[in-house]
C-alpha cells in the first residue's frame, strides 16, 4: 500500500495510490461504511481513517485496520467505483512529498 497525501478542490487529503489512479481514502471508507449500514458514516470514518497522512500516522493500528477494508471494498467494486473516492491522478491533483500539517 502506497499512502501520500495530495490536494484536490484546496482541501489536503490521504490518498493511497493504485497505478494511475489516487483513492481518496477517508472519503472510500465513509462509502463503505454506508454500505454496510453505518448511521453516520462520515463521523466514523473521520475518526477511525483521518483526510491527514499525519493524523494517519498518530491513529497506528485502527487507521492500518480501516485503510486495508477501504481497498479491499475499492478493489471489490471493480466495475462500480463512483463514490469509492477514486480519483484521476494526473488531471486534478497536486501531490505533496512530506508529512506536514
Amino acid at each position: 500500500m502506497k499512502l501520500g497525501s495530495f490536494e484536490i478542490d484546496g482541501r489536503l487529503r490521504l490518498g493511497a495510490f493504485e497505478e494511475e489512479h489516487v483513492i481518496d481514502l477517508n472519503a472510500a471508507y465513509s462509502n463503505y461504511l454506508t454500505t454496510a449500514g453505518e448511521s453516520f458514516p462520515q463521523q466514523r470514518a473521520d475518526k477511525e481513517l483521518p483526510d491527514s497522512l499525519l493524523s494517519f500516522i498518530e491513529s497506528n493500528t485502527m487507521a492500518m485496520s480501516a485503510a486495508r477494508r477501504t481497498l479491499d471494498f475499492v478493489k471489490e467494486k471493480n466495475s462500480d467505483l463512483k463514490g469509492c473516492g477514486l480519483r484521476d491522478a494526473p488531471k486534478i491533483i497536486r501531490f505533496y512529498s512530506s508529512v506536514s500539517e
